[in-house]
């Protein structure tokens, strides 16, 4: 007599999705986006300043929305379609003493460095905002027209245009403030500087902010990066993207004037600064001139950039064009799909 012996099916494990998980998928997802985008910059050539940014910006972001999606359709998936199995990686991490000490000082070293670095430096900028009267100035508002009718013949405006002010400082100071509302804040030390070619340049610069999103897309990004704090990767590309934003509306601004050699005439002279006052600290004065000397590094790379690249190329290299930028979101999507 054959006895059958029924075994009972095995509960279905449903994939769950962790604190620890998200952490390491995000770090994984981050830097192999990372090293996608330098080989996909190292093997296209030179690319524009807006094309890297608008890269950086998808290291940032994509790493997020993949982890975002899987919570949606990660359980539809077959373990075997993923080229990277995050849960391998943690199991085994939790397993070694070694690699965990070292994923925890990876991960607490990109925590602290957001603290340093980006958190109470933004702290650190709101309190210390232009303060002075601002007053409209028709100077200005004549340059504003000569810069809307540049955009305007270089490719169509969209969006408010912003307000432009004289600010009453002794500063050099050219900055956009606001949200929904961006204003333009130029001070009167700076403009009894300038020439009016220059000041237009300020201007185009200014106003290509704006064109790139201005301060709504600059915080959304920092909430991002603020989401992804314990990811070095959201770290490198955060900082790379604001270093890369200035060079392209450096671009944008030299295409729409066409004057590039104005624009890094005003960035000279925008980087003028006065002396540190007497009774600062030895610390103080020793920070206040590493970080002038950084700053003063730093715009002789944007003038070189202005100086040595010819006005056509400029303008070819600030045009838009959607489709690559879209084809890239599209294949470092799929590439950081198979990290789960």
């Amino acid at each position: 007599m054959q006895r059958h012996c029924e075994v009972a099916p095995e509960a279905a494990v449903v994939p769950t999705f962790s604190l620890m998980e998200f952490v390491l998928t995000n770090v994984l997802q981050g830097l192999v986006a990372l090293v996608w985008v330098s080989g996909l910059q190292r093997v296209a050539g030179p690319l524009s300043a807006a094309f890297r940014a608008a890269s950086l910006e998808m290291v940032l972001v994509v790493p997020l929305f993949a982890s975002v999606a899987r919570l949606f359709f990660g359980t539809q998936m077959q373990p075997e379609s993923a080229l990277v199995r995050v849960q391998a990686w943690l199991a085994r991490m939790l397993n070694s003493e070694a690699f965990l000490a070292a994923f925890v000082v990876l991960v607490a070293g990109s925590a602290l460095i957001f603290l340093l670095q980006e958190a109470i430096p933004v702290w650190k900028r709101a309190r210390a905002l232009p303060r002075g009267e601002a007053f409209r100035d028709q100077r200005l508002e004549q340059a504003l027209e000569r810069v809307i009718a540049g955009f305007q013949g270089y490719r169509r405006w969209r969006g408010r245009v912003p307000y432009v002010f004289r600010l009453e400082s002794s500063e050099s100071i050219a900055s956009l403030h606001g949200i929904l509302t961006p204003r333009i804040l130029i001070s009167s030390a700076l403009m009894s500087k300038l020439d009016d070619q220059e000041l237009d340049a300020v201007l185009a610069h200014e106003l290509a902010h704006v064109a790139f999103g201005g301060n709504p897309r600059t915080i959304l990004l920092w909430a991002v990066r603020a989401i992804q704090v314990l990811n070095p990767a959201a770290l490198i590309a955060f900082r790379g993207i604001l270093e890369l934003r200035e060079r392209a509306c450096d671009e944008l601004a030299a295409a729409v004037t066409g004057r590039p050699a104005a624009l890094a005439s005003a960035l000279l002279k925008v980087q003028e600064r006065g002396a540190v006052q007497k009774g600062a600290r030895a610390f103080q004065r020793a920070r206040a001139e590493v970080s002038r000397k950084i700053a003063i590094e730093t715009t002789r790379g944007r003038v070189r950039a202005l100086l040595d690249t010819p006005v056509e190329e400029l303008r070819s290299s600030a045009s838009r064009s959607r489709f690559p930028r879209l084809a890239t979101f599209i294949m470092m999507l799929l590439i950081l799909w198979g990290i789960r």
